[in-house]
């Protein structure tokens, strides 16, 4: 009903999952910006968390009259802002009563400093990190049936996270 599922870690014990596919809306978003602000469609990679806009935005939610977009940093802002929301509700459909303490993204969003902040400040109780690869995920896999497999020692700095923690 709400998008959740379960999947099996290779030992058959289920792993409760949520989707959210954040990824097109996100695409078809920066398209709809890039083309109202005139800007290049990656003009998104260089734009920088901004805190007091952040604060802006968060305070201007509840009221009426939303403030105006009117910047493309402030409508990229106001975007990931409400993706994020839409993560959390997704993320908490399957973490709520576990004792789960970590969140790690992988994928494109990890490497967007603003999405990874505002995940971060959504999760104040949780360790947030950044995979430093995509298809973390695969890796994991991977490891995971590594000795069956290769004889070769897993190097020791394969994969790298960033923690975005607040």
């Amino acid at each position: 009903e709400q998008d959740c599922l379960s999947y099996l870690t290779y030992e058959g014990k289920p792993v409760k999952a949520s989707r959210l596919f954040a990824g097109q809306e996100h695409e078809d978003a920066v398209k709809e910006i890039a083309q109202h602000f005139k800007k290049p469609i990656d003009y998104y990679k260089k734009v920088a968390y901004d805190t007091n806009l952040v604060q802006i935005l968060q305070q201007s939610e509840n009221k009426q009259n939303r403030t105006a977009i009117t910047s493309y940093e402030k409508a990229y802002h106001q975007l990931i802002l409400n993706l994020v929301k839409k993560q959390k509700i997704s993320t908490e459909l399957v973490i709520q009563n576990t004792p789960v303490n970590n969140i790690f993204v992988d994928g494109g969003f990890s490497q967007n400093g603003i999405y990874m902040k505002l995940l971060a400040q959504a999760f104040p109780t949780k360790k947030v990190y950044a995979a430093s690869l995509h298809q973390a995920s695969a890796l994991g896999a991977a490891m995971v049936i590594h000795d069956h497999w290769n004889s070769r020692p897993l190097p020791k700095e394969i994969i790298q996270v960033i923690d975005f923690s607040i």
